[in-house]
């Protein structure tokens, strides 16, 4: 950035002591609009990981705040992340988001990026932008900051842009139309900079935010997988998920840790921390095997494919062998395959935690109790699931799809598992009640009770329709195609 442009908009930062410059807010001007994207906007790929730089040195503690925050937020609800590489380097030929830090010459700071893929930077140019901290210290007015720059990155534009703002003391309404994610002006928008309900003084996104992100990128993939043996122990890729690495058990994993979450799609249990790696047999599936990601996975190898079968993910290349926390679940143990598991051996199960259930046939599709979790309530798909709403989120543990909101209740085959039987949560469930346990296989849940019988967004896959057993599913059939999961 040149020291000109670094002038012009440390002018523009912004103080807390004049409603006025709140109109201003933030950032320099972008054109597209949050939530909203012009089509000269270039998105990411849904799943991309944008790689960024620091452009600047020190500031370790403010890095690590802007850092956090975004990962809370864009990443947590999104499926699409950034990999933080650390300082830029002057030489080779990545191209990556380079972002710069430093103190505001005010008491409210400011910050200014440019919008989309095109701030991609070679390692000679200048930052893609930069962000001026509050003098005062402040964590929140950070966190706004952090998140609404890295949702420009993301592609979108300030919200009070929009065509349909209808506040006058919210900006200038915009007249070049975009592709929108919401679907009218939102005053709560981390974007809206113009006159934000928060006063620009938090770094939580809004209702509207979460629904725009998926609907931009799709929902957030991936949940930790727990061993049934002890909760506090998850599946993580030791050392980082590259080509290889050994999966372990870890007593330090969390939500936000991508190298401890795993998306379980077409029977792949795919690392989030790297797109490409997933668990493999290494070496073919064999009693004592031992479990590596690989980066040369499909769904046609079977060695790399499990079926998830009353807790237990069993070898789709050897079905006499199932995923095992070899010598008991301990930190650090190492997961291998094992021949003498059952489901009633703890070390042989696993629960994938508070999880939404996608559909293949749109990503911004989740399995929903209609109308709430209570006791008969319908399953249906929902257009506007989001992983912090427990009537969208499940933990899927002994075959059992049980209510994040309310685990008391469970999924059931209700009246009995038969060709259009619909699914309804139900407070009676067990893990020995066929009705109520599924299994899950290449990218279908079947019913325990008949294994005839799939899962199937009945109508086809779109807002509302309910979730039915029916009997004439493929995996070549995207309506019933539903094991796509991600974290609350």
């Amino acid at each position: 950035m040149s020291t000109a442009l670094t002038q012009r908009l440390a002018r523009r930062s912004i103080t807390l002591k004049s409603a006025a410059l709140a109109a201003i807010l933030g950032c320099a001007s972008h054109p597209s609009w949050a939530l909203q994207a012009e089509a000269w906007s270039k998105l990411w790929a849904p799943g991309a990981s944008i790689p960024v730089c620091w452009a600047s040195a020190g500031y370790d503690a403010e890095k690590a705040s802007i850092v956090q925050a975004i990962r809370s937020q864009w990443e947590h609800f999104g499926n699409v992340s950034f990999d933080w590489v650390g300082d830029c380097q002057a030489s080779g030929t990545r191209r990556m988001i380079k972002a710069k830090v430093q103190p505001a010459s005010d008491q409210g700071g400011g910050a200014a990026f440019e919008t989309g893929a095109s701030g991609l930077r070679s390692p000679f140019a200048a930052e893609t932008g930069t962000i001026f901290f509050p003098l005062n210290g402040s964590l929140p007015r950070l966190q706004y900051l952090a998140v609404h720059e890295f949702g420009h990155v993301l592609g979108f534009g300030h919200e009070h842009d929009r065509p349909d703002n209808p506040l006058a003391n919210c900006g200038t309404a915009g007249t070049v139309k975009g592709t929108y994610f919401t679907p009218a002006f939102d005053v709560a928008s981390i974007m809206n900079s113009g006159c934000n309900v928060n006063g620009n003084m938090s770094g939580e996104l809004s209702g509207g935010d979460k629904v725009g992100i998926v609907k931009a990128y799709g929902a957030a993939v991936g949940g930790m997988l727990l061993s049934d043996s002890n909760s506090g122990l998850a599946v993580t890729a030791a050392g980082g998920a590259v080509h290889l690495a050994p999966l372990k058990l870890s007593s330090g994993c969390t939500k936000n840790n991508r190298d401890c979450t795993w998306t379980y799609r077409d029977g792949m249990l795919l690392s989030d921390s790297n797109r490409s790696p997933t668990i493999n047999a290494y070496g073919g599936a064999r009693h004592l095997g031992l479990l590596k990601l690989v980066n040369n996975c499909t769904k046609a190898s079977p060695d790399c494919t499990s079926t998830y079968r009353k807790g237990m993910f069993v070898s789709d290349s050897n079905p006499s062998v199932a995923i095992n926390a070899y010598g008991g679940a301990r930190n650090g143990a190492d997961l291998m395959l094992v021949n003498n598991c059952t489901a009633a051996t703890t070390d042989c199960t696993w629960t994938h935690q508070n999880t939404m259930i996608q559909s293949d046939a749109g990503s911004i599709l989740a399995v929903k109790a209609a109308g709430g979790a209570s006791n008969g309530a319908r399953l249906q798909l929902s257009a506007n699931c989001s992983p912090e709403n427990g009537d969208c989120s499940w933990t899927i543990s002994k075959g059992m799809l049980i209510s994040a909101a309310n685990p008391a209740l469970a999924a059931n085959a209700y009246g009995g598992a038969t060709h259009g039987t619909p699914l309804v949560l139900v407070g009676n469930c067990s893990a020995s009640i066929t009705d109520c346990t599924f299994t899950m296989t290449k990218g279908m849940i079947v019913s325990d009770s008949n294994a005839s019988l799939m899962m199937n967004a009945y109508g086809g896959a779109q807002a509302d329709a309910p979730i039915q057993l029916v009997n004439g599913c493929s995996s070549s059939n995207s309506d019933c195609l539903l094991v796509r999961t991600q974290s609350r």
